[in-house]
């Protein structure tokens, strides 16, 4: 496994970037030129989100200050919603044109609260707000669908798009039955070998690529999950199938993973700021970028 998290980190950064290039091209009217292009790119995008997730994972299991992890994320949330905001109404200007993009902080924020919520906190009545939380990105999926339906109203969609969550289902789906997995497993190798034993086998290259594995298999059942999605169609309804046939391919984010060494590998607190301030930055850097260049497409 040679993989360490700041590895795994620039994939998703590299991954992400092509994601959102892909989007600004097939949003500004370039979509029929260059189709394939965006295809490859959104494709490659895929590999992002379940590679952010599983930091978010590690991360939380491995900081030292839970809640100053938290409120970093939530920081960042705001920061992301004025930027897509502002994104999205003067491309709004330029284009007479909306996207959904969501708020991937706003969603990482959400799981990680979930994470303290079951975990963390000791007091039981605050881990009924999971429930109110899942509800919540499982809505920014809905709102997802219908926005690709072009049902959700553009000007409500503008304002309200950074409020949302990104990747509702699969956060939801991949990170909880994570959890629970990742529990199980946990518990049985304490059973096991005891306490004092397993708390020191959990940190080894074995143990670490377990984690890997069932988080990989995850990966696949997700992956065929959003195949399935694809062949919905009752009554004449259908859901966006290029959509959830493109999230089909987030199996192949298992390829990093599953050479994940568990290390943090190379630290710098400016660059930890820098990869904070990155996902808002390129947003508003790729979207100036197309605003400039307008009709070229």
């Amino acid at each position: 496994m040679l993989i360490n998290s700041f590895i795994l980190k620039i994939i998703a950064l590299i991954c992400m970037t092509f994601d959102h290039i892909g989007v600004f091209l097939g949003m500004s009217g370039a979509s029929e030129s260059l189709s394939t292009l965006i295809f490859v790119f959104r494709i490659i995008g895929r590999i992002a989100f379940p590679l952010y997730l599983y930091l978010l994972i590690e991360g939380l299991k491995k900081t030292s200050n839970i809640k100053h992890y938290l409120l970093r994320l939530l920081l960042m949330g705001g920061i992301m919603y004025v930027i897509t905001t502002i994104v999205q109404i003067v491309f709004n200007y330029t284009y007479n044109n909306v996207m959904a993009f969501g708020n991937i902080f706003i969603t990482l924020f959400l799981l990680g609260l979930s994470y303290y919520l079951l975990f963390i906190n000791k007091q039981k009545p605050y881990k009924i707000a999971v429930v109110f939380i899942i509800f919540y990105l499982l809505g920014s999926t809905v709102y997802e669908v219908l926005f690709n339906m072009n049902i959700s109203n553009k000007y409500f969609s503008m304002i309200c798009d950074g409020l949302t969550g990104m990747y509702g289902f699969s956060g939801v789906f991949l990170f909880f039955i994570y959890i629970l997995v990742n529990y199980l497993y946990e518990r049985s190798v304490k059973k096991k070998i005891g306490e004092d034993l397993a708390s020191s086998y959990l940190t080894t290259k074995k143990a670490q690529l377990a984690r890997n594995a069932m988080y990989s298999i995850i990966l696949i059942l997700l992956s065929v999950t959003y195949s399935l999605l694809t062949f919905i169609n009752v009554d004449g309804f259908s859901v966006n199938k290029e959509m959830f046939s493109m999230n089909s391919y987030v199996a192949i984010s298992l390829l990093p993973i599953m050479f994940y060494n568990g290390l943090q590998g190379y630290k710098n607190k400016y660059l930890q700021v820098a990869f904070y301030l990155y996902y808002p930055v390129h947003i508003g850097i790729i979207g100036l970028i197309f605003i400039i260049i307008g009709g070229v497409f």
